[in-house]
């Protein structure tokens, strides 16, 4: 059996303190030492002498001890008086910053966005994208992944993603979908040397008997040549397979064959390498991307400044 006495009960005071002690009344003692008196205090704060003074007179009964000392030229704290003060003028600030920091929040100024996009994009205009939103909300975190449609869908509705930007068609149910104000283009690359590069733009249909540089199987690009091509009965002629741009660009300097990228992945590997940028003559070639979040009532702001950014108009069912 324990033989250690019970704790004590706790003293009024300290029982109501929490639940008495409000903002206003230490807003109010702290006016009145740094001011040095009740009425230069109430005046600041535009209130009646006689107000500030009784809560001052409260808050002295409730704390079981003078607070302030009167004097002629004014009132100075006591010793009880200067913790308060320090107390107060800690808690005080540290309200500030909440009002500042939760302000923030509901204004969409601050908060963090799971970004999910098409690979192609990463290093496309989507660097730019961020600059420019970031410069505008520079207390807004962007976590920004790549990855191909059908995960930025999932993600999207599984909200491991607050916002996919993809191609294609939109399968995944529940999901809000806006066209975005973003566009590309895709162009073939080829080997300076190449006999297309004479061509001012070229149709699918005059890569018959051309190697083609093929991309991944699951990757949009190809599965949209391949998609075209047997529309029209093109057989592609592929020599090589890689996976991604650079690798295409690689590969389509080298004398390899034509590849098929976005117009902005093409000039900067053309400034670096041996590489002619050829039209592609097309109208599947324009791309436009889709802006998609769950469907849900209320997003968080963040997330509905980000998605106002990249989107016009209203969205898509």
């Amino acid at each position: 059996m324990n033989d250690r006495p019970a704790d004590p009960p706790v003293s009024a005071p300290s029982r109501s303190l929490a639940a008495r002690l409000d903002l206003m009344t230490l807003r109010l003692f702290v006016g009145v030492v740094e001011h040095g008196g009740i009425a230069r205090a109430a005046q600041a704060e535009f209130i009646a002498t006689s107000a500030v003074s009784k809560r001052i007179h409260d808050l002295e009964a409730m704390l079981r001890t003078p607070l302030l000392v009167r004097q002629r030229q004014g009132v100075v704290p006591t010793e009880a008086g200067q913790a308060l003060l320090r107390h107060a003028r800690r808690l005080l600030r540290a309200m500030a910053e909440m009002e500042d920091e939760l302000g923030s929040y509901a204004e969409g100024e601050r908060g963090q966005v799971r970004l999910m996009v098409s690979e192609s994009t990463l290093t496309d205009f989507f660097p730019g994208i961020v600059k420019d939103f970031s410069e505008q909300h520079p207390k807004i975190f962007i976590d920004l992944v790549g990855g191909l449609s059908p995960s930025i869908q999932r993600a999207v509705f599984e909200e491991s993603a607050d916002i996919g930007v993809l191609l294609g068609t939109v399968t995944e149910p529940g999901l809000q979908v806006f066209p975005c104000r973003y566009r590309d283009l895709l162009v073939l690359v080829v080997n300076p040397q190449h006999p297309l590069t004479e061509a001012c733009s070229v149709r699918l249909s005059q890569l018959a008997g051309h190697a083609v540089i093929e991309q991944e199987p699951n990757s949009f690009v190809q599965q949209l040549l391949r998609t075209e091509a047997a529309k029209i009965g093109v057989p592609l002629q592929a020599r090589i397979r890689v996976a991604g741009f650079e690798a295409v660009c690689n590969m389509a300097a080298e004398g390899l064959g034509v590849g098929v990228v976005p117009l902005g992945f093409a000039r900067r590997m053309a400034a670096r390498q041996p590489l002619s940028i050829v039209e592609l003559d097309e109208p599947w070639a324009h791309r436009e991307y889709k802006v998609c979040i769950k469907q849900k009532d209320q997003q968080p702001k963040a997330v509905e400044l980000l998605v106002s950014y990249l989107a016009r108009g209203e969205p898509r069912a």
